[in-house]
């Protein structure tokens, strides 16, 4: 096959591809946007970590003054 062929079959496929495309609808603007994730799922994944962390540091604190005690009593 010719070059001019190929480069012309090449086109005209480029070019039927991208008229097969098509852009989305847009939205309504007057409605909102659903949400993507439960607004309860995001709350638990954000205070998980901050709950084992407070209960890291009570157990560290309770340590510290049960350390603190056993000094005293020395």
């Amino acid at each position: 096959m010719s070059r001019t062929i190929r480069i012309a079959l090449t086109g005209l496929l480029l070019t039927s591809m991208l008229g097969a495309c098509r852009q989305p609808a847009p939205s309504d603007p007057e409605l909102p946007p659903e949400p993507q994730a439960a607004h309860g799922d995001v709350r638990d994944a954000v205070q998980a970590p901050l709950a084992r962390a407070h209960a890291v540091q009570a157990t560290i604190d309770a340590a510290a003054e049960a350390r603190e005690a056993a000094l005293q009593a020395q």
